[in-house]
């Protein structure tokens, strides 16, 4: 015997498929929402939110030879598309995929770094940097 679709049928899948994809999209934002509550808004506060996509963080950070001052490292940041980006959401998770979309991109680029005998994305570096050093604390 052959299944023939009904239109009861096709309505309540479209109906269900519909619903599904308005509850993950809800928790998403349920989700995003009870993390940017304790967001500050001072630039080290957002990407240290961001600090668990940077590889070994305090190891760059005390091993870093580049620029150091809060200023520069934060000028470099803000020249780099995705850290800017990650700096403007309010999202903690579209922070950290704006921050590995840049990480990303840096190794595309060839734009990577060898701190204590650790091949990274430059833009890692900024961030362990700023976070861990710049931003008022120190490793």
């Amino acid at each position: 015997m052959r299944y023939r679709p009904t239109r009861r049928g096709i309505v309540l899948s479209i109906a269900g498929t519909l619903g599904g994809i308005g509850v993950a999209g809800a928790g998403s934002l349920l989700s995003c929402h009870r993390f940017v509550a304790a967001d500050t808004g001072d630039e080290a506060m957002r990407l240290a939110a961001t600090l668990p996509e940077v590889f070994a963080p305090a190891r760059l950070a005390r091993h870093w030879k580049g620029p150091s001052h809060p200023g520069q490292l934060l000028a470099e940041i803000r020249a780099r598309p995705g850290l800017n980006q990650a700096l403007e959401l309010e999202c903690i998770a579209s922070r950290r995929r704006a921050v590995r979309s840049q990480f990303a991109q840096d190794f595309a680029a060839g734009d990577t770094v060898v701190v204590d005998r650790l091949m990274v994305a430059r833009s890692e570096c900024l961030i362990a940097c700023f976070c861990l050093k710049g931003g008022g604390r120190t490793v």
